[in-house]
């Protein structure tokens, strides 16, 4: 199986082309050089569902994750056009690696100020995009035979994806199979995707047993189907939400029942802890392969001395 299969021909993306949008944390310095604490903290790179744009849907959140995390956030709104989530993943890297076009001034190969490594939020059909990044990651440290802490996606955190579709399913068996993320940490949020569906079923029912007579049975059998139906969906999205924990060898599963679909607008504070958990766990693993490098250099030095 190759390691790049076409990419479906749809991108249900946003219908205008909005400049993408760097925040950094207060105090950071803008101008071009790289010494800044703020520039050599990861780039979280923000990756919307269909039909919208970042903002104003992520605005909330993007402010917080600049002030708790000290990272820089950059909201990059798909252009129209795009229609392969292959060419999208290459715009992108493109874009923040600085090989592109730089008419914004927000960047520029000098001051290296996009450079990463890099955590990837997604969301709804999102994922397909960042998971098309991540693939592209692979391929361009695999033409090189390297990896650097520039180019390097540290982590990622996917809400309310891996239902969405627009990725192909070979690529996505692939990357499951291949565990494309290694130990690089992943978390999975799912919301509640059919909550108001719940709740309308949930009034119906109190309603129907309520009224307790023989003319509702019609009534309390369509809602026994619907609830089957309810159960029988919900156990599929939950299925296709835990597989993308085979991503990665550090993996994490949140659930949120109280929220619907968009967890990005509604529940900005548990996609920040998500963030949290993807950097506490990636400067983890950088300190553990740390430490592991320079205890097989140690062993290296004292094979070369006997």
């Amino acid at each position: 199986m190759a390691d790049s299969p076409p990419f479906p021909s749809q991108d249900h993306a946003a219908t205008h082309d909005a400049a993408p949008r760097l925040l950094l944390p207060d105090g950071a310095s803008t101008d071009n050089h790289g010494s800044d604490e703020a520039i050599r903290r990861p780039l979280i790179i923000c990756f919307h569902g269909s039909g919208e744009t970042c903002s104003p849907t992520w605005d909330e959140l993007a402010t917080k994750l600049v002030a708790e995390t000290r990272c820089r956030v950059l909201l990059y709104d798909r252009a129209p056009g795009n229609l392969l989530a292959a060419d999208v993943a290459a715009q992108i890297w493109d874009y923040v690696r600085g090989t592109g076009n730089a008419a914004d001034g927000i960047r520029g190969r000098d001051g290296h100020k996009l450079d990463g490594p890099y955590i990837l939020i997604a969301h709804s059909y999102g994922g397909a995009f960042a998971r098309a990044f991540i693939q592209h990651e692979h391929l361009f440290l695999r033409q090189r035979r390297k990896q650097s802490p520039s180019n390097q996606v540290l982590g990622l955190v996917l809400a309310e994806t891996g239902q969405e579709g627009g990725l192909d399913p070979a690529l996505d068996e692939l990357q499951v199979r291949r565990t494309i993320m290694g130990s690089r940490p992943v978390c999975v949020i799912r919301g509640n995707s059919f909550i108001a569906k719940w709740k309308a079923l949930e009034e119906g029912e109190r309603a129907v047993s309520s009224a307790g007579t023989e003319e509702n049975a019609p009534r309390r059998q369509m809602l026994v189907a619907e609830r089957e139906m309810l159960l029988r969906v919900d156990a599929e999205d939950e299925r296709l939400k835990r597989r993308q924990l085979g991503l990665s060898r550090k993996s994490r599963f949140i659930h949120i029942p109280d929220c619907g679909h968009n967890v990005i607008r509604d529940r900005p504070d548990d996609v920040v802890a998500a963030v949290q958990w993807v950097l506490d766990n990636a400067e983890s693993q950088e300190k553990h392969t740390s430490l592991w490098k320079q205890a097989l250099e140690r062993i290296k030095r004292f094979s070369l001395c006997r």
